[in-house]
């Protein structure tokens, strides 16, 4: 099954703290390091990305995401839709459900059903679920990029998430 994430909604949470500079889907994603989490892989340097994250670390700097984007594809959003038969659009999502040491990812979502290529009826607190490594294999993100904030995605595809409670 199909999902994609519109222009201003979040892509799931934590993507875009796995790579630095420029995000280009696939696998496997560059973590981003600081100098003393570079010192403990071999050839390996720190991004020299970093966030404030007050007051829930502390007012020191820490590594994460900043000036981040998905590459932007070659299709547009409305393209991509066309292409599905059967999927869902994600308008909004619930809840954190990244499970970073095994991969899992699970959420709550709302957005519109897809069928043939077309966005039929509103749908309301559905699970979209998969596993983060076949997530970032089949990433298609369309042209729609625009630069607002310090991470940027355009509207993305996935293939192969589950949805429940449809």
């Amino acid at each position: 099954m199909a999902v994609c994430w519109p222009i201003g909604a979040a892509p799931p949470s934590r993507w875009p703290t796995l790579w630095p500079d420029s995000l280009t889907p696939g696998w496997p994603p560059t973590p981003i390091r600081s100098s003393s989490s570079a010192n403990c892989w071999p050839k390996s340097k720190p991004t020299g990305r970093f966030s404030r994250t007050y007051p829930r670390t502390g007012p020191r700097p820490s590594p994460g995401p900043s000036n981040l984007h998905l590459v932007a594809g070659a299709k547009s959003a409305d393209a991509l839709i066309a292409e599905i038969a059967d999927g869902f659009y994600v308008t909004d999502l619930i809840g954190v459900g990244v499970n970073l040491v095994t991969g899992d990812y699970s959420r709550g979502a709302s957005g519109f059903w897809i069928e043939n290529g077309q966005l039929t009826f509103p749908v309301s607190e559905v699970t979209i679920a998969g596993h983060l490594t076949e997530i970032f294999k089949s990433l298609t993100p369309a042209n729609d990029l625009v630069f607002r904030y310090g991470t940027n995605a355009p509207t993305v595809r996935v293939e192969g998430l589950t949805v429940a409670g449809h």
